[in-house]
């Protein structure tokens, strides 16, 4: 594997376990619903989107999955419990990472097959905006979870912890 799909690998990784911790720091079911004033998407709906967009751009596009998108449900389904939406984050990890794992170096220059808001990308350039797009929506989630349970702690989504190249070298 390159280096940068293994970096890759290793960011998506990161950020979909942040997403399950922050699931899990929900104070309940509900909370994961509520949309604050001045909010659009709740905390739920942020995690539908999410693997929905990654189910389809890497997995369904690059893994061939058969993953159907049905992107408008990412924004109106409600009422799915932690357990459900940690499930689907579990589920939507092993895709990525079984892709990544199956990607091969050259296709990474390889134009990426869809054609996505007018643009043309690199099959590399595209997996590395899923990734930032994945951690732009995470500190959404970091901030809606502060401010629906009034509290201030930090889950330390983007340890650089697990950057360290010295512990895989051990």
């Amino acid at each position: 594997m390159s280096q940068f799909l293994e970096d890759l690998r290793i960011m998506f990784n990161r950020e979909l376990n942040s997403y399950k911790k922050e699931i899990r720091f929900f104070l309940s079911e509900d909370s994961l619903w509520e949309k604050p004033e001045g909010i659009t998407n709740s905390a739920g709906n942020i995690v539908l989107h999410i693997c929905g967009n990654l189910n389809h751009f890497v997995g369904a596009v690059l893994g061939n999955t058969g993953y159907v998108r049905e992107r408008e449900k990412e924004f109106t389904t409600t009422g799915l419990s932690s357990s459900e939406l940690l499930l689907l984050l579990e589920k939507t990890q092993k895709t990525v990472l079984k892709t990544i794992d199956n990607i091969d170096e050259d296709s990474l220059s390889e134009i990426y097959p869809l054609v996505v808001g007018d643009s043309t990308f690199t099959v590399g350039r595209f997996l590395m905006h899923l990734e930032t797009h994945l951690a732009f929506h995470l500190g959404q989630l970091g901030y809606l979870r502060r401010i629906i349970n009034k509290d201030e702690r930090s889950t330390n989504p983007v340890s650089v912890g697990v950057l360290n190249i010295n512990d895989e070298r051990k």
